[in-house]
């Protein structure tokens, strides 16, 4: 053909009235598989479509008797598909829940960490050790018992000097 006839075929319209009085078409799934593979349930629609690609793939490989067309298939063929693409949905649905498994607890690691506070900075840090350092001599000061301070700072050189010995 050459490209002026597709033109030529627009222009024309008939065609294309033509194929909008047609029957609507089949629904895919009532195209791709034969009736015995279809239970009619929703729920079941892509196991059945699965069912029935790995039944023609094994024809076509010929680890499967073709079927004549018009023929259904045999009760016992169809539910051994049925449960191999069952089995193999099943273990898909588990690899990739498997492969997601990281991704989904690195979403949940950032969630969690955008919701908290950023920590303290090194200045904020040095502060409170400071203030710290302040409040361990007071509680020193006050606790120093008889003598105040200077009798705190003589028991304390006695007990150095009596580790060192």
């Amino acid at each position: 053909m050459e490209p002026t006839d597709i033109r030529t075929r627009l222009r024309d319209g008939a065609e294309i009235e033509a194929n909008a009085t047609a029957a609507p078409r089949p629904v895919v799934s009532q195209v791709l598989a034969p009736r015995g593979f279809l239970t009619g349930r929703d729920d079941d629609t892509l196991r059945d479509l699965l069912a029935y690609g790995q039944y023609a793939r094994a024809a076509q490989e010929g680890r499967e008797p073709m079927r004549i067309e018009g023929e259904p298939a045999t009760a016992d063929m169809i539910e051994r598909y049925r449960a191999q693409a069952n089995a193999d949905l099943h273990a898909f649905a588990f690899r990739y829940m498997h492969n997601q498994a990281e991704t989904i607890r690195q979403d949940a690691v950032r969630e969690q960490l955008g919701s908290m506070r950023p920590p303290p900075g090194i200045a904020k840090l040095v502060l409170a050790n400071l203030i710290g350092l302040g409040v361990a001599v007071l509680a020193w000061i006050a606790l120093a018992g008889p003598g105040g301070v200077t009798g705190a700072v003589d028991r304390a050189s006695a007990m150095l000097r009596s580790l060192g010995g």
